[in-house]
């Protein structure tokens, strides 16, 4: 039986409160056409796909953090969990 590759990525998220509050408390802005979020923590915009953020069960189903301050704010617990 072959093995069925699975894609984590993808470039197309259907944001559902884009045309709401997201616009209104800046959580998501239109650049060059496409929509990106803003990291809670790097205060960056990126493009809003999983790419750049993790999957959340969030209202618009992306992390609040981007994928590197989600990497590094792991890192630190798992030190300080490792410290105590």
């Amino acid at each position: 039986m072959a093995k069925k590759i699975v894609n984590h990525y993808s470039p197309i998220v259907e944001v559902r409160n884009f045309k709401g509050r997201g616009i209104a408390d800046k959580t998501f802005k239109l650049i060059d056409g496409e929509r990106h979020k803003h990291c809670s923590c790097c205060d960056d915009y990126h493009p809003a796909d999983t790419g750049f953020f993790t999957t959340a069960s969030t209202k618009c189903g992306l992390n609040a953090y981007c994928r590197c301050c989600e990497q590094e704010r792991r890192n630190e617990i798992k030190y300080w969990l490792k410290a105590s």
